[in-house]
C-alpha cells in the first residue's frame, strides 16, 4: 500500500492506493502501516512564497514530515512542483478527476466535488488565473484530499501533468 500525504499545519490529508487504485481518502492516517509514504515537500516559489510567513512554511514542512514518519514504511518526498507543475489546483484536480474510476470519485465526494471543480475552473478561466484569487469556496476542504490523491497518482505515474 502507498499512502500519500498533503501536509497541513492543523491536519493533513491522506490518500491510500492499493495496486494503483485509490482505496481511501481522509483527514486521518491509515490504520494499517503503508509500505511507502509519499509526502509533499513544500518549496520556495519566489514572490508567491514571500507572501507566506517563513514560520508558516516551516510549520507546514514539519507537519508533513512528522505525519510521514509516524506512519512507518519507506518515506519518499515529492516537491510541490514535481507533482503539480505549478498549475492552479483546479486544473490539476480536473485532470485527476478524468483519470478516476466511479468508485474513486465517490470517495472524493462524487458529483458535488466534480461540480465544485468545474465552477473553480470557470472562475479561474474568467479571471485568467490571476494571482491572489481563491478558486474554491473557503469551506471546500476536499481540495486537500484531491491534492493527496493527485500526489499519489503522480508518484505512481498514473497521472502525468
Amino acid at each position: 500500500m502507498i499512502t500519500a500525504i498533503d501536509p497541513g499545519v492543523h491536519r493533513c490529508a491522506y490518500a491510500d492506493l492499493r495496486d494503483g487504485v485509490i482505496t481511501r481518502v481522509d483527514f486521518s492516517p491509515p490504520v494499517s502501516p503503508p509500505d511507502i509514504v509519499v509526502v509533499e515537500r513544500p518549496e520556495y516559489h519566489g514572490s508567491r512564497s514571500n507572501a507566506a510567513r517563513t514560520q508558516d512554511l516551516l510549520a507546514l514542512s514539519w507537519a508533513g514530515a512528522r505525519a510521514a514518519y509516524a506512519l512507518g514504511g519507506v518515506v519518499a518526498e515529492v516537491g510541490a512542483s514535481a507533482w503539480n507543475r505549478a498549475l492552479p489546483k483546479p486544473i490539476v484536480h480536473h485532470r485527476l478527476w478524468k483519470q478516476l474510476s466511479g468508485e474513486e470519485k465517490d470517495l472524493l465526494g462524487g458529483d458535488t466535488t466534480e461540480a465544485t471543480i468545474d465552477k473553480a475552473l470557470d472562475k479561474g478561466a474568467r479571471k485568467r488565473w490571476a494571482a491572489g484569487h481563491r478558486w474554491y469556496p473557503a469551506k471546500f476542504d476536499t481540495h486537500n484530499l484531491l491534492d493527496a490523491a493527485a500526489i499519489a497518482c503522480v508518484y505512481t505515474k498514473r497521472l502525468v501533468l
